[in-house]
């Protein structure tokens, strides 16, 4: 579920970055449809609306001269947003990856650990086993001389 959400949002990077859908398009018909997102056009290639007309007053086209540095501004918003967001779905995929790979590597570290405690607890039997033997007892552990 989760790579699919990924790959959705990766295929939505590649078609979102002037955030305008062809208007003949609807995103989820398109995905239905298509099986990919519908291609965005670029500010330029848009028709101008016009809600009052093309031939409108010059109240309505100040109106539209604004709608549209304000859409421009919100669709380079967005456009920022969306590359942090993917930046940051990036770094937090490559943090789970080294998440992993340390996890491995402590439980490697752990097993080691253990083989090495049995060694050296081998060893001091071993030791110990060779001192009784040949009569001397010393003990396992060092201890400080007297007098130091």
């Amino acid at each position: 579920m989760v790579k699919e959400e990924m790959a959705l949002l990766s295929l939505q990077e590649k078609h979102w970055e002037s955030a305008a859908l062809h208007q003949r398009e609807t995103l989820h018909s398109s995905l239905r449809k298509d099986g990919r997102l519908p291609d965005l056009q670029e500010v330029s290639d848009r028709p101008t609306e016009t809600p009052f007309g093309r031939e409108g007053t010059l109240g309505s086209r100040h109106l539209r001269c604004q709608a549209c540095r304000e859409a421009a501004r919100l669709r380079l918003e967005l456009t920022s947003v969306v590359g942090r967001l993917n930046r940051l779905m990036e770094e937090n995929a490559n943090t789970v990856q080294l998440n992993d790979k340390l996890q491995k590597e402590c439980e490697e570290l752990r097993t080691q650990n253990r083989q090495l405690k049995l060694q050296v607890l081998s060893l001091l039997y071993l030791h110990q086993t060779m001192d009784s033997s040949s009569g001397l007892q010393k003990s396992l552990l060092w201890t400080k001389p007297e007098g130091s």
